[in-house]
């Protein structure tokens, strides 16, 4: 009597057919979980380095007031009343190319959110949007004039 131990060619195919189905379906649900991975880690980058400097103003560090430049890849921090793009102390923070900054919409229409000092609040004040470029989901991030910083995520 002969005892066969092992698969048949039959049996791995099934296994194998079964795999590239579960692979099939499970494939662009990572693809949109990335996407939208990026999309948060841009939003947070963003709040955070707002956060960031609007802290440092708060705290009179280095006697003058902290702001934030914007631009569609990168934001930089920087010290001072205006942004200087040859600033040495500048700190350039890059963005995802996935998901870079589309709108910036700030009360007197410019890409800087300077904080004043002590008290934290701004008069650039309004909205940044931050897009997902293989989707239609964003993130709104919001700085109120008291210099309240909220996001809020629409996947």
């Amino acid at each position: 009597m002969k005892n066969n131990r092992g698969f048949t060619m039959v049996e791995m195919l099934t296994v194998v057919g079964i795999v590239v189905i579960i692979a099939a379906v499970a494939l662009p649900y990572g693809s949109i979980f990335l996407a939208q991975s990026k999309l948060q880690e841009t939003t947070l980058n963003v709040v955070d380095a707002l956060r960031r400097t609007q802290s440092r103003s708060m705290s009179g560090m280095g006697g003058e007031p902290w702001g934030v430049h914007l631009a569609s890849t990168d934001i930089t921090l920087f010290r001072g009343a205006a942004y200087d793009s040859g600033d040495y102390e500048n700190e350039v923070i890059d963005l995802p190319e996935i998901s870079p900054i589309n709108t910036i919409s700030l009360n007197g229409g410019g890409d800087d959110v300077i904080f004043n000092r002590i008290i934290g609040d701004t008069s650039e004040w309004g909205t940044i949007v931050v897009d997902d470029a293989n989707s239609d989901a964003q993130a709104t991030i919001t700085i109120s004039e008291v210099g309240l910083i909220e996001y809020d995520y629409n996947l």
